[in-house]
């Protein structure tokens, strides 16, 4: 990754300041962008001098380092770890200096971790600590970690939380605005998730506490065909009516990753597929049945502001199949611009990806207009295209993700690179997700997680910049 140029470099030639050393400070190995250099780190306090240190070990150096892409100032530094490693020694110390100086009043303390759903994968969290330390870098301030108490938050800290945030959450974490967190809150649990996306079958369908009927009279031309249900009747008379016109997919509504689909075309096999879900999973968190598509492609689009900037972005995912052989979540492929939503459209799209974010746009102008007390700086949608059981094109958003997702790895890369050049207006990004042993991520990948996770398997997740060629 290019230094900064205003880099400290001491009189020994491997000193660097704080900031240099932000994207290392996690304590396992890290593969450093354009360099074959692993690097594996920890802290060391010397209470006596107030100072601290990066400890490391590198290995896998095979060529001396390209140092054509860094500062000339960075440049001892790399060279002198290529040296330690070329010695047999491999091991080092890097002087952090003083840390950075104490916040003025009022000033973001640091960034923090907020685990607010007990059901958050391990990797996931790990993946959630390396994008901390790259927000705390754009905000200028410090990574301090998990919050494991309110007390964490008393000062003023710009949050993660690992799922969208509801009721009074916000508050009790000192949220005010968008400003604080990258994420979202909504009024409600439901409003979170899919079954905002598609009306009740009926006006004495069951709803749960604070349900908008407002909000498709502003969305009905941005999504497909469908219902959400809160009860099992509802949920077969809304099956029924779509099974008139062709297959009808059924959704849990709090799912993630495209996990817990099933397409059913025929009344017994919504009655097994409903029998099986049973009433309690239905009433609790909704039940959503839309119109199968075929020859499907799935747009993500959506907006992020952090530190100032505001980016904009449109792409597609990608499925991948996991462990299990299921089709989920593969990653994203994005273009980013600088700017808002007509920023964003003014960019050379194809008919398609206009559809796509015009959609989106409609989407969340309906959504805040039907639950105003929605604050989110981090704004995603899922947009399926393809055609129905005629052959007709149809195009609608899916749902929406108000919380750090599968696509964050590429915003925030995005971002970066935004903040560090401040006329480069569009870049294209791209997050990877593969599960198995063998699964490979391409070889410029920035590697953000490789490991088991308890309930998932073996995976690997990264971020890499696709070309030069900013058109999608």
């Amino acid at each position: 990754m290019p230094c900064d140029e205003d880099a400290d470099i001491s009189d020994t030639g491997i000193c660097t300041s704080p900031k240099l050393i932000a994207p290392f400070q996690i304590d396992r190995a890290i593969d450093l962008p354009r360099m074959p250099l692993r690097i594996v780190s920890t802290f060391w306090k010397d209470p006596a001098r107030g100072r601290k240190f990066l400890l490391f070990t590198a290995a896998a150096l095979a060529d001396p380092p390209d140092c054509r892409n860094h500062s000339a100032k960075c440049r001892p530094i790399f060279k002198a770890l290529h040296t330690l490693v070329q010695q047999g020694n491999g091991l080092g110390r890097i002087h952090m200096g003083e840390r950075v100086r104490e916040p003025s009043r009022g000033a973001m303390q640091g960034v923090m971790l907020a685990v607010t759903d007990a059901a958050t994968p391990e990797h996931e969290l790990k993946v959630h600590t390396v994008l901390g330390t790259r927000i705390a870098e754009m905000l200028d301030c410090r990574f301090l970690g998990l919050a494991e108490s309110p007390a964490d938050t008393a000062d003023p800290v710009y949050l993660i939380p690992d799922a969208t945030l509801t009721g009074d959450q916000h508050h009790a974490l000192g949220i005010k605005t968008e400003a604080d967190f990258f994420g979202g809150s909504v009024p409600f649990a439901f409003v979170g998730s899919k079954a905002i996306s598609h009306p009740l079958v009926s006006d004495v369908a069951t709803a749960p506490r604070g349900w908008s009927a407002e909000m498709m009279q502003f969305a009905r031309k941005a999504v497909l065909k469908g219902f959400t249900a809160f009860s099992t009747d509802d949920a077969r008379q809304a099956g029924a009516e779509l099974l008139v016109e062709g297959a009808v997919r059924l959704k849990p509504a709090a799912a993630k990753a495209g996990r817990g689909q099933l397409v059913v075309r025929t009344p017994h096999q919504l009655d097994t597929a409903l029998d099986s879900l049973g009433s309690a999973t239905i009433s609790h968190a909704g039940l959503v049945l839309e119109q199968d598509v075929e020859n499907a492609l799935t747009f993500s689009v959506g907006q992020v502001r952090v530190a100032g900037i505001t980016a904009s972005y449109c792409g597609h995912q990608t499925q991948t199949r996991d462990n299990d052989g299921e089709w989920v979540y593969g990653g994203s492929e994005l273009l980013v611009v600088r700017g808002d939503y007509g920023d964003l459209l003014a960019a050379p799209l194809s008919q398609q990806a206009t559809l796509a974010v015009t959609q989106a746009r409609l989407y969340e102008h309906a959504a805040l207009q039907a639950y105003p007390q929605i604050l989110a700086s981090r704004r995603n949608y899922d947009v399926l295209q393809g055609t129905d059981v005629r052959g007709h094109l149809v195009s609608g958003v899916l749902e929406q993700s108000w919380r750090i997702g599968g696509a964050s790895s590429a915003e925030i890369y995005a971002l970066e690179q935004f903040a560090r050049d401040d006329q480069m207006q569009r870049i294209r990004v791209a997050s990877i997700e593969r599960y198995g042993r063998s699964a490979r991520l391409p070889p410029d990948s920035y590697l953000l997680f490789r490991g088991d996770d308890p309930n998932l398997g073996y995976l690997s997740k990264g971020v890499r910049i696709l070309s030069d060629d900013n058109t999608y």
